[in-house]
């Protein structure tokens, strides 16, 4: 009896190799933000607050779509107005709501009519957007349908720095 104990313990015991799971479609987490009838992305973890009554100190001589600078805290925000630079229509929201994206030096802050979502969304969601306005188009990633909606990725530094650089333009 001792000795089949001994046996027992000497011997290798192997595991089998576990199956190879099924390959998963990465999902990414964005934040949807509603700009008139376009639904764009931006990284969930980009950073950001919601401002509401915001007082926004205009700035002369600018196009009508740089609204002018909002004091957050002591910190001076840039706002820009994307209903106006892309020529979209504002939907009828009981508030005015300023979105702050970003942080100190890299902050700015542009209007949403509908508070910010969190969406789930994979290749598999993936559609070719054809209808993006002009100005949108060069600052824009791949588009989603999620829940039948189009939201489009949005690099919103992209865009935004290319607006200030005509800010300080004479205007015509």
């Amino acid at each position: 009896m001792l000795m089949q104990a001994v046996v027992a313990l000497a011997r290798k015991f192997e595991l089998a190799e576990p199956p190879a799971p099924a390959k998963a479609r990465p999902e990414r987490r964005f934040r949807g933000l509603r700009i008139g009838n376009l639904g764009l992305l931006v990284a969930h973890d980009c950073g950001g607050e919601i401002i509401e009554e915001a007082r926004v100190f205009p700035l002369p001589r600018t196009a009508a779509w740089c609204r002018g600078l909002i004091n957050l805290r002591g910190n001076l925000i840039p706002a820009f107005d994307l209903h106006e630079s892309l020529g979209l229509g504002r939907l009828r929201a009981a508030r005015q709501w300023w979105l702050v994206l970003g942080a100190r030096d890299d902050a700015l802050a542009f209007p949403v009519d509908a508070l910010p979502v969190s969406l789930l969304a994979n290749e598999t969601t993936t559609v070719q957007a054809t209808v993006i306005p002009e100005p949108l188009r060069a600052h824009t990633g791949s588009g989603y349908r999620i829940d039948g909606e189009l939201w489009l990725e949005f690099r919103y530094r992209d865009f935004f720095r290319a607006l200030s650089s005509v800010v300080g333009q004479p205007l015509s």
